[in-house]
């Protein structure tokens, strides 16, 4: 009986250890931006984050960006329709930690610049 259960362990054990944990390797993360109060019109945006390849846009939002050291990105989003932009970030690994995102500086539709930046939230996800 005991000799069983242990093989009955090992044997679950063994299964769970073969289970894919999800995606590895190169790939793509999703990013989100929504506005404060101010609907955001153009965005920059400092990514730092090992493995980060590059960045491309997603329906109407044009981007822009620059590698400015190993690792540290500047990415500026510009949209016609002012509010939520998206965007994707190629990745070695779309396994590994996310990127650390700050925002350098905003516009709103109206083309003034938005001094309280707090309102801005910037979402990455697999």
């Amino acid at each position: 009986m005991r000799r069983s259960l242990r093989a009955s362990a090992l044997a679950c054990l063994l299964v769970a250890s073969a289970c894919d944990l999800g995606p590895k390797g190169p790939g793509e993360l999703t990013g989100r931006v929504t506005s404060g109060p101010i609907p955001v019109g153009a965005i920059v945006l400092e990514f730092a984050g090992a493995g980060i390849t590059g960045f491309s846009e997603t329906g109407s939002t044009r981007l822009f960006f620059r590698e400015n050291g190993p690792g540290r990105f500047r990415v500026l989003m510009v949209t016609p329709a002012p509010g939520e932009m998206s965007f994707q970030i190629q990745v070695q690994d779309v396994d590994a930690p996310f990127p650390s995102v700050t925002t350098v500086q905003a516009v709103g539709g109206d083309n003034g610049g938005i001094a309280n930046l707090t309102g801005i939230k910037v979402e990455v996800r697999r």
